[in-house]
This record gives C-alpha cells, structure tokens and sequence, in this order.
C-alpha cells in the first residue's frame, strides 16, 4: 500500500502541495481539486495513519519485552507525525486526529500520557494558529477587541446563540429551504461515493440558504448548526431529531470501543465518536461526510491490520 501511495503522490504532485507538516501545505485546501486527487489525499491519510498505528504497536511491543525508555519516545515522535502530518486547512481534522492518537497512545502506555498531553497541548494551537493565519480568517472586530473576537470564535465553534438564531431566521426567508429534496441533499451529496453520482443535480445545501442570511450575499464561511438544521426539516418541536440520533449512534460506537481487542478498530471508532462528540458546531451534511471516510478508513483497517491486537494493559478510561 505504501507502495502504492507513493506512485499516485509522484503521479499527482498537486496533491504534495497540500500535505502540511505542522502547518499548511502551500496548496491549501482540497477545495476545488479532482476526485483522483482527492482519492489520493485520502489513501496518502490512511497510509498515515496505518504506520502509525503499526509502527505505535511495535514500540509498544518493544517496550513490554525490553523497558526501554527510547521505545516509548519513538512512540511519542509517531504521535506527533501522525498529529502534525496534515493534508488541507480543516482544524477540526487536526483536533479529532489528535484526540484519537492521544488515546491510543494513553492505551498502551499510560503510565507516560500526562507528559504527552502536555507537549500536545502546546503544539496544537500553535498548528491551529497558523492555519487561522493561512486562511486568512478575518476577524469580526478588526483587530479592535481580542475578547470579542475570541467569543465569536468561540460561538461558531460550539454552535452559539448567533447561529441558532440565524438559523432559525433562515427558514422564514427561505421556506423551500426545508424542502425533502434539500435534506436528501444535505445527506448523499456530502457522502463518498454517492455524491458524485448526484453532483450534478441544482439543488442547494441547507447551509447556502444560511449563509445567504447570515452575510446577504454569496459568502459561504459558515455551518448552519444541527439544531438550526432540524428545525429546517422537522419544525421546532422536532429540531433536535437529528441531535438525538447522532447521540445514540456515539453511544453505540462507545460500547464498541469498551468490547473492541484490535487497536485499529479502537482507533478508528475513537475517531468516529470524537468526530459525533463535536455535533453541536456541526451538521449532518458535514459528519456523513467525515464518518463515510472514516467507514472508508476503518474498512482498510480492519482488513489490512486484523491481525494487530494490543494484550491487555491497565489503563483508566
């Protein structure tokens, strides 16, 4: 496979434009790039993630046999790989890989997780920070207040009082904004796969109708929230449907997690459930289309790593 990855990235070197290392690749981001060039970002992250999952377990392997410090530093310097190696600007992405390495990490050596987290909870915003930066993201003061720019950052993030507003405003200037056709749209346009198959079709996504109230123009920098996005389809009293279901379904992921003994399919659940856990800021359109890669990822996994299991080790979840 690495192989393989290696002569598509050769064959597409657009696509090694965009690969950042702790921060941005020149490129940017995988907007407005071929769905070869896409499907090759995507085979180069989980050829990524699969060495560092491989190459985590024999560290630990290393460790159990010989008590070598070096080995359990080797693993910290693949979980910083793993985190700091990056294709496009998505910070989320950044964030939930760096949940799921971290507690992989914590899983087979506990007993040094504190000092990682420490390390990692420095280098991440520095990451994040030039990402920002990279973007270009304006900021809603000017520059004038910090604290006002941090609270707007902080509501876009977490799904704030603002958006939920806007949001609901939406549906009153836009009522075919709740058409089925939309919401069918919002879930197989975003999925992989499918979506290509229905690109062509002119509907809108529920979050072109949002943007176009929250800046009265064609500027598309924001996600309508899963709540705002409920009430779209399924009125007020059934907005939170969507919520619900995708909190069920994280339970459902969590308990696989407890059962699971292979450690790719501990890692890639992990993803899924960090990748629901951020369902306030987010929506449908944009977990389908997280979660069906990571149906991608977990499939590779599991079928090229099945014999990679992890003996029991203590460890306080």
């Amino acid at each position: 496979m690495l192989i393989l990855v290696i002569v598509s990235l050769l064959a597409f070197p657009s696509v090694i434009k965009k690969i950042g290392f702790f921060v941005p690749g020149t490129a940017g981001s995988l907007e407005n790039t071929s769905t070869i060039a896409t499907l090759i970002s995507f085979l180069f992250l989980v050829a990524k993630q699969i060495l560092f999952l491989l190459l985590t377990w024999l560290c630990y392997i290393k460790y159990q046999d010989t008590s070598k410090i070096k080995y359990v530093y080797l693993a910290c310097l693949l979980l910083f790989l793993n985190i700091g190696t990056f294709i496009g600007t998505n910070r989320a992405d950044i964030v939930i890989t760096s949940i799921a390495s971290l507690l992989t990490f914590r899983l087979l050596f506990p007993a040094f997780f504190k000092r990682v987290l420490l390390s990692t909870a420095i280098i991440i915003p520095v990451m994040l920070t030039a990402i920002a930066s990279f973007r270009k993201i304006s900021s809603i003061s000017e520059g004038a207040s910090k604290l006002v720019d941090y609270t707007d950052k902080m509501q876009v993030y977490l799904a704030g009082p603002y958006n939920v507003a806007i949001a609901l405003e939406a549906k009153d200037l836009f009522p075919e904004a709740g058409n089925l056709s939309v919401l069918f749209y919002d879930i197989f346009r975003p999925m992989l796969g499918v979506g290509s198959l229905i690109s062509d079709w002119s509907i809108n996504y529920s979050s072109i109708y949002f943007n176009e109230r929250y800046f009265f123009s064609d500027h598309m920098t924001q996600i309508i929230p899963m709540i705002g996005q409920g009430n779209l389809f399924f009125g007020l009293i059934f907005a939170p449907v969507i919520g619900v279901l995708v909190i069920v379904f994280a339970y459902y992921l969590q308990d696989k997690i407890k059962q699971t003994q292979q450690l790719e399919v501990y890692y890639i659940l992990t993803y899924a459930c960090a990748r629901l856990g951020m369902m306030p800021g987010q929506n449908i359109t944009i977990l389908i289309n997280d979660l069906s890669f990571s149906l991608i990822l977990f499939l590779m996994f599991y079928f090229l790593n099945k014999h990679v299991r992890f003996r029991p080790v203590n460890y306080q979840k």
